[in-house]
């Protein structure tokens, strides 16, 4: 009997029961959904096998590096609990109990808050922010968020357009409809 077990891929894939022993192991799920779906793939030990004839897509290895360097512009970009604290009016006490009750959103990296900028407008917090970020998952990815809020949400139309969540809000948008929106994010669904 055979180290490992095959895994069905989605139903529609031809090839999903094809059996491979050799093979490389690639970390994350983008990569295990997304280039692999269609070949099919055995899992040995919670780890993804690619077979050695599987060509990965370009883009999906670029995706990585794309990734990373999103991550550093988002981190550039991202403001200090003090500099809210300033653009705000408030204290840094203050921006520290919105981030902690998820008012606000922030990640820590090396011990610091980054406030990502994408929640400001004119200086201002987006209105009806306070109402969705409680219904994010927690355990989201910095980009993930970014990504949710900042891209064009097919549930969310204006004057025939579908815009982002983060549009959507600083138009004036219903925060009930996109909190609703955000209770899904990361449910795998």
């Amino acid at each position: 009997m055979s180290d490992y077990e095959p895994v069905s891929a989605p139903e529609k894939t031809p090839s999903a029961s094809k059996k491979v022993k050799t093979g490389k192991v690639i970390g994350g799920v983008a990569v295990a959904g997304a280039a692999i779906g269609a070949i099919g793939y055995l899992v040995r030990k919670s780890a993804v096998i690619i077979p050695d004839s599987a060509v990965i897509d370009p883009p999906v290895v670029e995706l990585g590096e794309r990734t990373r360097r999103k991550m550093e512009r988002l981190v550039a970009e991202s403001l200090t609990p003090q500099a809210v604290a300033e653009m705000l009016a408030s204290t840094a006490t203050e921006v520290l109990h919105q981030l902690r009750s998820r008012t606000l959103y922030g990640f820590c990296l090396d011990r610091k808050w980054r406030v990502p900028a994408f929640q400001f407008h004119h200086g201002r917090v987006v209105p009806g922010l306070e109402s969705v970020l409680p219904k994010l998952d927690r355990k989201l990815h910095p980009i993930q968020v970014l990504n949710w809020f900042t891209f064009p949400n097919t549930d969310l139309w204006i004057d025939d357009e579908t815009v982002s969540p983060i549009e959507w809000l600083q138009s004036g948008g219903d925060a009930g409809k996109v909190a609703e929106l955000a209770g899904w994010v990361g449910s795998g669904l």
